[in-house]
């Protein structure tokens, strides 16, 4: 993987945080007297329209205002980018022995970071109820001693949020007398595990928001500096529904700024049996019944190391920009147990007492399935900041003024839009003159040496991505940005040195945002989109179904024989879980012929449903309760299944073996009857269109293997 295998590389150009002037989400009585008198001299020159507004939001973004308006907005004039910021390496997700699924001191962390080259970090142990009585004040002392030691690296301190309803996310403060206090009682009051709402029901997602707000008010009542909120890996169970991201960002977005577009965990995809030998960022996982329908299973794998939120052109991290809603990507480490590592958790430690394990020894044992790396190692955040400072890395952060790099790929990067004498960086907004001529210019820092693996990596190419600025949308749980597209691709070739190149935007007619992202080439992965970049499909997918099991299917294999009349029941036992499903299903009596499977039922309780075809008379079990057809069915006991073992070839599971019917493989790649095909004992079809097929990954060697796997990451599941 990164450090032995070639890996794949995105950084971005991204939306700007709106001037407040602009802002017409700030009311008057929160602006100074300058900028309540600039905003009514734009208000009375029509400057404030609903279209110019939402042109001006998104990065990048060109707005269509007259040239009056320029003066409102950030541009740069005369001064150099490298000379007027500072370009701050960092990490914002980081667990020590204060994490129940950890092991490191803070100082062994911040150590390192500094070692491999990180200016700011933030330590995110895991919300818990130990956590939240003990630990959250117990780490605080570990932080300022080290904040002590390590003068050069700015160390923050946050924790890991189990955001109500949802996935993970980053919580942090401006370091001050109040910062303990003020995550305490965000934890007490907010956290998914220590308050139990954890499903994905109405109540829990205003929770969520209500949490967001807290951070709002702490900061308006001066109880901290600063306080940020990211959401961590996104997609990696589906159950940050699109809806739910806009709405932490719409509540407050100087809170709510961003989410990781590149998880930690990267280690996780090195190949056994030299490494894990899971997913990149431990993705590895399977919709749940939280997970929102309208997530395709490639969502749930990353992407050249990318979360496949921000990885898909045209999909919904576009989706946002396209609004005009400022909205960033990190890349973190997620780190809790180094890879190769020989450390160990101290003697005698009793996590659940104490809200710690003990220090960490030497354990002569070398961790060759940790699935991480230390902070700074392989992935970093830039963040452009106008002084070393805990306020100037989050002000930046906030502003958009943010690339990332995975494996050392790139050294540094100056993206300037010019339009006449003004232009503007990453994160900022160019207002211009409609009929303007717009020009981008971009310089790259190569990577000019080895990186930590002690290989040069080459950047082989830079795509401009595009998208149109059209407003907010009505459907919140919108995926997709039709108008996006890979607007132009320039190739590089070359390892030192610098690249640059110039690309005409045109003439401005309308409102539009850019980002950047660039590669080895040694991954491709279309994802949703066509190899042109551009959307394969402009809907988000809700409503594609899979067939269920009430309509059975005839199964041609010469060995199962014809067809026999099927009773179809579908019932509920209130299992919360995939898992606890199916080892109710195992406990059933064999039945030749039957078909068993487990069906997402997505309401406001959240569970998974039984669905039985046999053809025999099968009797609804006491306690149950019948349910409706979901559309929805994922095989555990079908025939030929106890025969699906070891390695063979698509030919023998399709024809010989099995009532498997047809193969698919995710990415585009093309599985032929011939393609070797690795089961893990493992194999869960699914009903797509009336057919039963099973949903398959490209594997090692040229294999493929199901892409479900039947023991996803350990740490990963509960927590990250």
């Amino acid at each position: 993987m990164g450090h032995g295998h070639p890996h794949d590389h995105h950084h971005h150009d991204h939306p700007a945080d709106l001037p407040a002037v602009l802002d017409t989400e700030i009311p008057d009585d929160e602006l100074s007297p300058d900028e309540v008198s600039r905003r009514g001299f734009l208000r009375s020159a029509g400057l404030l329209s609903a279209g110019a507004a939402a042109a001006a939001t998104a990065a990048g973004a060109f707005g269509l205002p007259a040239a009056a308006a320029a003066t409102a907005g950030r541009s740069w004039s005369g001064s150099s980018q490298r000379g007027g910021l500072h370009w701050l390496a960092g990490d914002h997700h980081i667990h020590t022995q204060y994490s129940p699924d950890a092991v490191y001191r803070v100082i062994d962390h911040v150590r390192h970071a500094n070692a491999y080259g990180l200016d700011w970090m933030v330590i995110t142990d895991h919300g818990s109820v130990q956590h939240a009585k003990i630990g959250v004040e117990k780490v605080n002392p570990d932080i300022v001693s080290a904040r002590a030691k390590i003068k050069d690296t700015l160390v923050f301190q946050g924790f890991e949020w189990n955001i109500p309803a949802a996935e993970h996310g980053t919580v942090f403060v401006h370091p001050g007398r109040n910062e303990v206090s003020v995550l305490k009682e965000f934890e007490n009051s907010f956290d998914g595990t220590v308050k139990n709402a954890g499903p994905s029901t109405p109540a829990n997602e205003a929770l969520a928001i209500s949490g967001v707000n807290f951070l709002a008010s702490a900061v308006k009542k001066r109880h901290v500096q600063d306080a940020l909120f990211l959401a961590n890996h996104p997609a990696r169970k589906g159950i940050d529904s699109p809806h739910e991201i806009r709405g932490w960002r719409d509540a407050q977005p100087r809170i709510a700024v961003g989410f990781e577009g590149a998880p930690g965990h990267q280690a996780a995809g090195i190949a056994k049996p030299l490494g894990p030998g899971s997913g990149r960022g431990g993705y590895d996982n399977s919709p749940s019944a939280d997970s929102f329908a309208g997530y395709p299973l490639e969502s749930y794998r990353t992407w050249g190391g990318f979360d496949w939120l921000t990885a898909t052109v045209g999909g919904f991290w576009d989706s946002m920009l396209s609004e005009g809603k400022p909205w960033w990507i990190t890349a973190n480490s997620d780190s809790h147990w180094i890879y190769n590592d020989s450390t160990d958790r101290g003697p005698g430690s009793n996590f659940e007492t104490n809200g710690y394990y003990n220090d960490p020894v030497y354990s002569g044992k070398v961790g060759s399935t940790n699935t991480d790396f230390w902070p700074g190692y392989y992935s970093k955040t830039h963040v452009g900041s106008t002084e070393f400072s805990y306020a100037a890395v989050m002000a930046g952060l906030r502003a958009g003024r943010v690339w990332v790099d995975h494996g050392g790929l790139i050294s540094g990067l100056d993206v300037r839009v010019r339009a006449g004498g003004n232009w503007v960086t990453l994160g900022d907004t160019l207002v211009a003159r409609k009929g303007s001529q717009v020009q981008l210019e971009v310089t790259i820092d190569l990577a000019n040496g080895p990186n930590w693996a002690q290989f040069v990596p080459k950047l082989a190419r830079v795509d401009v991505v595009r998208g149109a600025i059209t407003g907010p949308v009505s459907d919140r749980d919108t995926l997709s940005a039709p108008h996006t597209a890979v607007a132009k691709s320039f190739q590089i070739g070359k390892s030192t040195g610098q690249a640059t190149f110039t690309y005409d935007l045109g003439r401005l007619d309308q409102g539009f945002y850019l980002r950047l992202r660039g590669t080895d080439g040694n991954r491709t992965a279309p994802g949703l989109s066509r190899r042109d970049g551009r959307p394969g499909r402009t809907g988000d997918g809700r409503g594609r179904r899979r067939g269920s099991v009430e309509r059975p299917v005839v199964l041609h294999q010469p060995d199962l024989g014809g067809a026999e009349p099927m009773t179809v029941l579908r019932w509920d036992l209130g299992h919360r879980s995939v898992r606890d499903a199916e080892q109710w299903l195992a406990s059933l009596p064999p039945v030749p012929g039957m078909v068993a499977c487990t069906q997402l039922v997505r309401d406001d309780r959240p569970r998974v449903a039984i669905t039985i075809a046999a053809p025999v008379k099968t009797e609804l079990p006491s306690g149950g309760t019948s349910v409706a057809d979901h559309g929805t069915g994922r095989a555990v006991i079908y025939p030929g299944v106890e025969l699906l073992t070891g390695t063979m070839t698509v030919a023998d599971l399709l024809l010989a073996k099995s009532a498997i019917e047809k193969v698919t493989v995710i990415g585009g790649a093309a599985a032929t009857t011939q393609t070797m095909l690795d089961t893990r004992a493992f194999v869960r079809p699914q009903w797509i269109d009336g057919v039963l097929t099973l949903v398959a990954t490209p594997a090692p060697d040229g294999h493929i293997a199901p892409f479900e796997v039947p023991n996803p990451t350990p740490c990963c599941a509960d927590h990250d």
